[in-house]
């Protein structure tokens, strides 16, 4: 089982990730966007665990950190955690915001959360597509172009997926807001 706590984006740079996903599906490539989950959506996974993450009112109260505005930097490759083809993604410039956000959800949450997702360890990004192959990688960066807007963080949301469910815990449709069956393609 795996739990995770993620941000997520408002409309206007939820569907700049969107046109993103499309392009790539328009040339037939692997994409974020192919997992037809309700709860399938741009996101930035500050902890992700192997055990539950209690939903607290310490996190609901990180509200005041909320909207979050962030620049999106360039694409940036990861290892397959099935070993086929690698993982797209496009990088978030760190900010101290950003730092000071995830230092405290961590404070938080504690416990051992996976090394990716450890302060330090952490590599704020936003999945495009896993499994991307290396004969068609060039061909899915020259669809991408660069995100010059800045992107606007406006919720934090808890997935389960042992229950497929995610809550939102701070921001616009706070409480449960996709059910069984509704599992992202995977925290990102």
């Amino acid at each position: 089982m795996v739990q995770s706590l993620e941000l997520t984006l408002d409309p206007a740079s939820d569907a700049a990730l969107r046109d993103q996903w499309a392009a790539l599906e328009s040339a037939d490539l692997p994409n974020a966007g192919r997992h037809p989950g309700a709860s399938n959506r741009p996101h930035l996974t500050l902890v992700a665990a192997q055990r539950p993450i209690e939903r607290t009112d310490a996190l609901r109260g990180l509200g005041s950190r909320l909207p979050l505005e962030v620049r999106a930097g360039g694409l940036v490759l990861f290892p397959s955690p099935r070993g086929r083809g690698v993982v797209l993604s496009r990088a978030i410039v760190v900010t101290r915001a950003l730092l000071a956000l995830h230092a405290e959800v961590h404070g938080i949450v504690g416990g051992d959360p996976a090394p990716t997702s450890r302060p330090g360890e952490w590599t704020p990004h936003l999945t495009l597509a896993r499994r991307i192959d290396a004969d068609r990688l060039a061909e899915a960066i020259d669809l991408l172009p660069p995100l010059e807007h800045p992107l606007v963080i406006d919720a934090l949301r808890h997935w389960d997926s042992g229950t497929k469910t995610v809550t939102t815990l701070v921001g616009p449709g706070s409480g449960p807001d996709a059910g069984p069956g509704a599992e992202p393609e995977a925290a990102g």
